[in-house]
């Protein structure tokens, strides 16, 4: 029992890990250091992972030379995020830890923002499930902690990613441990209220309906994704997520 328990949270933290799909950063620079402005522009081009490293040196030579620099410690618990996803599984604690270390720099430096809670249980949840499964059931909680902390904070950030988040959490923990397959469809609802065109939170939202008899909903938000048009920004992710829709609908909808 325990084992089964174990493997049931070790894909939840396998797909909590993935929720970083929602909106760019704010391009409306102002005072913004040069280097992050050019980071900015190297990182919607992140198909090519050098792109994202060359992203990182410089906001890595920001935060070196300004250590209170809230923009630059954001940035890099995203990008070491999404670098970790796309790197060599023998890099990526390292990569994920370093995103924990800015995501912590951030809370630091602005408690009251969402973006460094969010980052914080994003890249716990890749940490854990890398690590291994006992690693991701201890920092389960603390996952949870920090969605719902920036949720309060702001429930808008990244696409709805809080609520996403929070979603997905409910819809991978067992009931046992705190999981709610009801409150998830609830919470993903509230992530696509604030991004309609968000095709992550459409394709968790689908497996929640398709996991409490709602097929008809799910197929519906799978067709979504496979006929909608993406923001460009987004093409990366989007790509990956057309392809789990595809295998999703296959799986439960082929005759």
């Amino acid at each position: 029992m325990r084992k089964q328990i174990g493997l049931l949270v070790f894909g939840m933290m396998m797909c909590v890990a993935c929720l970083a799909f929602g909106q760019m950063p704010d391009t409306t620079h102002g005072a913004l250091d040069p280097r992050l402005v050019q980071a900015d522009k190297l990182y919607t081009e992140r198909g090519d992972l050098t792109k994202v490293k060359f992203a990182i040196g410089l906001a890595s030579d920001v935060i070196k030379s300004d250590p209170q620099s809230f923009e630059a410690a954001s940035r890099l618990a995203e990008y070491y995020y999404f670098l970790g996803k796309r790197s060599p599984q023998s890099q990526q604690l390292d990569l994920f830890q370093r995103g924990i270390d800015f995501a912590k720099k951030t809370v630091e430096l602005k408690p009251n923002d969402a973006a460094g809670f969010f980052w914080l249980a994003t890249n716990q949840g890749m940490y854990g499930e890398t690590k291994g499964l006992f690693s991701s059931m201890g920092m389960r909680k603390e996952i949870r902690a920090n969605f719902e902390k920036a949720a309060q904070l702001d429930g808008t950030y990244y696409g709805g990613g809080p609520w996403r988040g929070l979603g997905r959490w409910d819809y991978r923990v067992p009931g046992l441990m705190g999981g709610d397959k009801k409150r998830s469809v609830e919470e993903l609802e509230k992530a696509l209220k604030i991004a309609p065109g968000n095709s992550l939170t459409k394709l968790y939202l689908a497996e929640t309906y398709l996991d409490t008899g709602r097929k008809d909903d799910a197929k519906a938000q799978l067709n979504e994704i496979l006929t909608m048009q993406p923001d460009p920004r987004w093409d990366v992710e989007h790509k990956e997520n057309i392809q789990e829709a595809k295998k999703l609908l296959d799986k439960n909808f082929k005759k």
